[in-house]
């Protein structure tokens, strides 16, 4: 029988320095991302919602990274039952189209801090942000893409499958919410440092 019967379930919680995570995996030391599209879907939100984090919900995605991985990328890029772009293993994917940003809509994806960050900094900046399915052909006209998460911040994105983005990377949007993490992160921004740090 597979189902839980243990009624006093026990809980275990390792603790990490971000400076020791940041040396096993900091992005920017690994230049701008390169992402392969993944042969299978991501999990349905009907089988399992976006906003469960649970170890089952990240065996399919390191499957799936390491076969990426094997392949010369970074990371993989999943498409929805619908063939819409959402998210990688364990980050939160944006594109830059006209001017305005684009990530998929949270039904789709996981609502993660960094990902929220990303955001709100976007909209303090005056960018447009659009919350919405994104097809797979958005790729022909993105000028730019990153990724964000806890240890890789703000990551430029330079190719996915065989889609180089324009040059240079990162495009200037990009950048600008690059520094704007940097400056968030070192204390330095008078309208988010306050509201997002917090002192351990």
């Amino acid at each position: 029988d597979v189902l839980p019967v243990d009624p006093m379930p026990e809980v275990a919680i390792a603790a990490f320095a971000i400076a020791d995570l940041s040396k096993a995996g900091r992005a920017s030391a690994a230049g701008p991302a390169r992402l392969q599209v993944a042969e299978s879907r991501k999990m349905p939100a009907s089988v399992l919602s976006p906003q469960i984090k649970i170890a089952a919900a990240y065996t399919h995605a390191a499957f799936a990274k390491a076969r990426a991985k094997a392949a010369g990328f970074h990371d993989v890029l999943f498409l929805d039952e619908q063939g819409q772009l959402t998210e990688s293993s364990t980050q939160s994917f944006f594109l830059v189209c006209d001017g305005s940003l684009r990530c998929a809509p949270l039904d789709a994806v996981l609502a993660g801090v960094t990902r929220r960050l990303a955001v709100e900094l976007a909209r303090d900046e005056g960018i447009p942000v659009s919350e919405a399915p994104m097809p797979l052909a958005l790729l022909d006209r993105a000028q730019e893409a990153f990724l964000t998460g806890t240890t890789s911040n703000v990551w430029p994105v330079s190719r996915v499958d065989g889609h180089e983005l324009p040059a240079p990377i990162p495009g200037p949007i990009t950048a600008r919410l690059v520094a704007r993490f940097a400056k968030l992160v070192a204390d330095g921004d008078p309208v988010f440092s306050a509201r997002w740090l917090q002192a351990i």
